[in-house]
């Protein structure tokens, strides 16, 4: 793309002509952040604990439709509604902004490329945290919400019908993120590297898969179930592949078990 020289207006918008981005606009897909109802919650007393820094982060919008679209802060918009303010600080893009650049910034806003130092934010603004209800660890959940914690919940096939494998997950995430990845200007190893990654923000219906299993008749596939960890059959087995963790002390208990 040739150089491209930004134009925008920054005024108060009325809230009841912002609307979020949910993909209205032809060839720019809905934002892709999520946000917990806890951080929801910690973003709107934020907001009304200090309404003048909105004057330091605007609502990014681009007029479509007769109404304004936020590029970039839909959540600090719904925040603003929730409050009740009638209008929101906005940066206007021009309308004749391409929709190669609304991706552009739509992915690059939505974006996270740095977090905080633990050591810094404990040892130096651990009491201004505490004061304004700013977590000590910044690392966002949205990803994939890493967790030691490990659940292995039981499956009781109940006869329901399973049409196919393609019944037992949902990819609408991993479309999503395999469109921002192909149209971001990267080079083509960390594409690649970022369409592998995509792939595990497919949501298997383990429920789902348990009927499928209990109703295959195939040995091959169902040992591949098990051996992909899709079901748990052997609980011995899964410990030893590593798909089940216990702690120290069940661990020992185990063992001793065992070797008896």
């Amino acid at each position: 793309m040739s150089e491209f020289e930004l134009k925008f207006e920054l005024r108060n918008v009325p809230i009841g002509e912002l609307v979020e981005n949910v993909g209205q606009i032809p060839n720019v897909p809905k934002n892709p952040r999520k946000i917990t109802k806890e951080r929801m919650a910690a973003l709107i007393k934020s907001i009304k604990e200090s309404p003048e820094m909105e004057k330091l982060n605007e609502i990014i919008v681009y007029p479509y439709d007769g109404k304004m679209v936020a590029v970039s802060g839909n959540h600090r918009l719904r925040a603003r509604r929730e409050l009740g303010w009638p209008v929101a600080l906005c940066k206007v893009l021009d309308e004749n902004t391409p929709a190669e650049k609304l991706r552009e910034y739509v992915l690059k806003e939505n974006m996270l490329y740095a977090q905080n130092d633990e050591d810094i934010m404990k040892n130096l603004w651990s009491e201004d945290a505490m004061k304004w209800d700013v977590p000590l660890s910044m690392q966002q959940q949205k990803v994939t919400e890493y967790s030691r914690k490990i659940e292995s919940p039981v499956y009781v096939p109940t006869g329901e019908t399973i049409e196919g494998p393609s019944a037992l997950y949902d990819e609408s995430e991993v479309k999503d993120l395999e469109y921002h990845i192909k149209a971001a200007d990267i080079p083509e190893d960390v594409r690649d590297m970022l369409l592998k990654s995509a792939q595990r923000f497919r949501k298997f219906d383990f429920s789902k898969v348990a009927e499928y299993y209990s109703q295959c008749e195939d040995p091959v596939i169902r040992a591949l179930m098990e051996r992909t960890a899709m079901v748990i059959v052997d609980f011995k087995q899964a410990i030893e592949n590593g798909f089940v963790v216990l702690t120290d002390e069940i661990t020992q208990e185990y063992l001793r078990e065992y070797e008896e």
